[in-house]
């Protein structure tokens, strides 16, 4: 018996533990389809643009999987946080500093804003998709319309445009972005951080550098066929922004914990790093993504909806807080007629 419980016990041991070759192995294979787009592509392939594009449009679709090794990063679970010699920085961060520059966003940026969502999820300054009744006509009709730039590709224009900023002479920088984001309480928060630390400011400016050159040699070797390029980040945008945070939309107000866990095949499931345990990973943020799945299993839960269709019910746009309230008792039923089938 006592032999059974020890491999029981190393079996759940192996599943929290980070496994740093595999992270190496996921941040080389995403490294290495990142910088085929940007700079192989147009060396080898060009004038071959069709054979070029289906490439890009295949590296694009890996784009969710990209931003889930980052995410590890940042919550410390990629690699090994002790500080080497020498740079000064662990090598998860370094690697989150690399990483981030595939990804189009500096590290520490993206970083900030990600950290600002665990600890305001849900409450009054991040509630994407809900309204006040109170709104009046023209004030509906502008929610809805930046819901929807949000939705379609505008958060990762912003993950990418705002660095860019940054570049500019700091005060001048700061006021823009003050300015462009003084509505969201949220967005206030994030800047509010960067320009406190001067190192992460440092950091932001370093990488949006790297960024931008990147793009314009990118750019510069696509020549006439710039448009592959470009559609390699529209689909980027896209897939970034659609799926980001469909965790949440129709949630519980006022729960900093919550998220939905949401069904998807296990191979799907695997190349987002368990992204879709988003309930699992917003009650333990530190587990690292092998141990998500482990977690959901150990405590018998079940999805709370199909990934696809949750996806797709973001596209109902902004609601109000009754409407919210509609919604929540609706999936409550069948919850409750799930597990009414199940004790059955």
């Amino acid at each position: 018996m006592s032999i059974v419980h020890d491999q029981a016990a190393d079996r759940v041991i192996r599943s929290v533990a980070v496994n740093y070759p595999l992270n190496y192995a996921l941040c080389a294979a995403h490294l290495a389809l990142n910088a085929t787009a940007l700079f192989v592509l147009p060396l080898l392939l060009l004038p071959e643009a069709s054979r070029a594009l289906w490439i890009v449009v295949a590296i694009s679709c890996t784009s969710n999987g990209l931003f889930a090794v980052l995410h590890e990063a940042i919550h410390r679970s990629l690699a090994p946080t002790t500080r080497l010699p020498v740079i000064g920085i662990s090598m998860n961060d370094l690697l989150g500093r690399i990483v981030g520059i595939a990804f189009g966003s500096p590290f520490d940026f993206v970083a900030i804003a990600h950290v600002t969502h665990h600890r305001v999820n849900r409450t009054p300054d991040e509630h994407v998709e809900v309204c006040d009744q109170a709104l009046n006509v023209s004030g509906r009709r502008s929610l809805v319309f930046g819901y929807y730039c949000f939705l379609l590709g505008g958060l990762y224009a912003a993950e990418m445009i705002v660095p860019m900023v940054c570049l500019l002479p700091r005060h001048l920088g700061e006021s823009l972005l003050t300015r462009a984001f003084a509505a969201d309480p949220m967005a206030s928060q994030v800047l509010r951080r960067i320009f406190r630390s001067p190192y992460r400011f440092r950091s932001i400016r370093i990488d949006a550098w790297i960024i931008l050159a990147s793009m314009v040699a990118s750019a510069v070797l696509y020549g006439h066929y710039l448009w592959i390029l470009a559609i390699h980040f529209l689909i980027r945008a896209f897939l970034i922004s659609f799926l980001d945070y469909l965790y949440h939309y129709g949630s519980p107000l006022g729960d900093r914990l919550h998220g939905y866990n949401l069904r998807l095949p296990r191979w799907m499931s695997v190349v987002i790093l368990n992204f879709n345990y988003h309930g699992i990973h917003h009650r333990f943020p530190a587990l690292p993504w092998r141990a998500l799945e482990r977690v959901f299993t150990d405590q018998s839960l079940v999805f709370d909806n199909d990934y696809l269709a949750q996806a797709v019910s973001q596209l109902r746009g902004p609601m109000t807080r009754q409407e919210l309230e509609r919604v929540l008792k609706e999936r409550r039923k069948i919850e409750s007629s799930r597990t009414q089938r199940r004790a059955d």
